[in-house]
């Protein structure tokens, strides 16, 4: 065997810019973008980009079925059927209830992200008389014609001034301060914990003394048989003794 040819980075100039790469696949160069080496040339090679809308509509419809998801969740465990006479788990619950109001009032909220697109209503993303959301397609198809300002709409972040954070942001916190530790649902789940080990503590405290109870009835229960069964034989005695003292009595006398 010979060696034909060394291995060797490849190599290639993008925007003037010399870059190399162990591999034919370029992926650091310019975000979001790839780039697959095919073959080599020293001719310039023009290569378009545009954006891609499809990944973003995609990307929207999930965060519409999660909410969906969610609400549909919620009012399920939280009604009350009036023709069973029966509650949900979570009917009455102030923390299922106060989630359902936040989820709500963000739908409605205005941020200050975009100058053209201030609320999910003018992206298409609409609030339904349920509660639920739903996409309006030639809405938010006009909004992608806007890609700049849409793309604030959804994922500006403002660390200064949280009024100026996009919608993406704006529910990434919502449900960091959900779930996070410490948050409004670990700590529900902790309270209820501690309720459930309260109550087993008071069950198992509660069967104690009913067992100790019932132990102590059953040995008054037995000592009392006993009382009886040696009261019985006292009296069998007794009369025993009373029935022989009579014959031997009558006996006396008839001689």
């Amino acid at each position: 065997m010979t060696l034909a040819q060394a291995a060797a980075n490849a190599q290639a100039t993008i925007n003037g810019i010399s870059v190399t790469s162990s591999s034919n696949t370029l992926s650091s160069v310019i975000g979001g973008v790839t780039f697959n080496l095919g073959q080599t040339t020293t001719q310039p090679v023009t290569i378009n980009v545009t954006p891609n809308t499809t990944a973003i509509q995609s990307d929207v419809t999930a965060f519409v079925s999660a909410f969906n998801a969610l609400n549909t969740f919620l009012a399920t465990e939280t009604k009350y059927d009036p023709t069973t006479n029966t509650a949900a788990p979570l009917q009455g619950d102030s923390t299922a209830t106060s989630i359902q109001n936040q989820m709500h009032n963000l739908i409605s909220q205005v941020t200050g992200a975009s100058s053209t697109f201030a609320t999910l209503s003018s992206l298409g993303i609409q609030l339904q008389t349920d509660g639920s959301l739903q996409l309006n397609s030639t809405t938010f198809n006009s909004a992608l014609t806007n890609l700049p300002e849409l793309t604030k709409a959804l994922s500006n972040v403002d660390t200064t001034n949280a009024s100026n954070n996009g919608f993406g942001a704006v529910f990434s916190n919502w449900a960091d301060s959900l779930l996070n530790t410490g948050g409004t649902l670990p700590g529900k789940t902790a309270a209820i914990q501690s309720s459930i080990t309260s109550n087993q503590k008071d069950q198992d405290t509660m069967n104690t003394q009913l067992a100790a109870t019932q132990a102590r009835l059953q040995a008054q229960y037995t000592a009392l048989d006993a009382t009886m069964s040696q009261a019985n034989s006292l009296a069998a005695y007794v009369q025993q003794q009373f029935y022989a003292k009579s014959s031997f009595g009558s006996g006396s006398s008839s001689n």
